[in-house]
This record gives C-alpha cells, structure tokens and sequence, in this order.
C-alpha cells in the first residue's frame, strides 16, 4: 500500500496498480508508463463512442484512481463519435501508444476489454457493459492489420483519402 493517511487513496492506488499490472501481463510488457498509456488510450477511445449517459454509467464503476484517467480530457459536445469499425477503434488507440504499442493496438485494445469485463462483471449495471461489449465484439471479430502502417493506410482507404504521410 501507499504511504497516505487515507484509506480510500491507499486502496483506489492499490487496485489502480493491480489494473496496470494486468494491462502489462497481458501484453507481456515490463514498462508500467506503457500499461498505463494503453489503459487510457482504450478508456479514451471507448468513452467518446458512448452516449453521455453511458459513459458516466461506466465511468462510475471504475476505481477512483482508473475514473480521473477515463474522464481527463473530456469533452461531452458532439458525443458520441460516429467511428463504429474496428478498424478505425484501433487506429484512434494506436494514435496515443508508444510505437512498440502501437504496432498491435489490436492487442491492446483486447487486452483492456477483457481487463473491463472481468472487472466490471461483479453485479453492475447491464447498460453500460452492454454497450462497451457491443464495441469490444466488434473489435475482437474484425479481421484488423495489426501494424500501425496497415492500420493508417485502412483509416485512409475507408476515409477515401489516398495520399500517404511521408513520415
């Protein structure tokens, strides 16, 4: 446990590094900075696919800790996105991954879905699970390249744009 005198940071830091250290097991990474930016990539992404009230349903759920990390950022207008495919999920969670992340935010993305599901299948609310399963089936059926150059040039393909970044 941590060094503070309150009981419920002591315990919301002890669950949030239990999250993280299942995030880093999955993945088979050793660098907990890389756990914690693929948990809040994925966090991030789902949130501005739900509706307003979905996302506060789910967010509700998290540990104190994993709440301020799934709402930093958040902005409610035009909520929720319209990006729906697999393919584009993982290429907005590519975006915010460490390159060596990055190149399978398939498997990452899995990886923090089953993180959720295990988490939040302790008697909460159906609603928000259900529309977080809606996406996470999608995700875990698409047949996704899993490298960041094939993830881009498919967001590209399905936005009609053929230009390729030099980068």
């Amino acid at each position: 446990m941590a060094d503070t005198p309150v009981a419920a940071l002591d315990h919301t830091i002890q669950q949030t590094n239990i999250w993280l250290k299942s995030v880093a097991e999955q993945l088979h990474i050793e660098d907990r900075r890389d756990a914690y930016r693929a948990l809040r990539s994925v966090l991030h992404v789902l949130r501005d696919r739900l509706t307003p009230e979905q996302a506060v349903h789910l967010g509700a759920q998290l540990p104190v800790l994993v709440r301020g990390i799934y709402y930093d950022g958040w902005r409610i207008a035009g909520k929720p996105t319209d990006e729906r495919q697999p393919a584009q999920f993982a290429t907005l969670v590519a975006a915010d991954l460490p390159p060596s992340l990055a190149r399978d935010a398939l498997r990452v993305t899995r990886a923090v879905f089953g993180l959720l599901e295990k988490e939040l299948d302790r008697g909460y609310g159906q609603g928000h699970r259900d529309a977080a399963a809606s996406l996470a089936g999608l995700v875990a059926r698409a047949q996704i390249p899993r490298t960041a150059a094939a993830l881009t040039e498919s967001w590209r393909r399905q936005c009609g744009s053929t230009q390729r970044n030099s980068a």
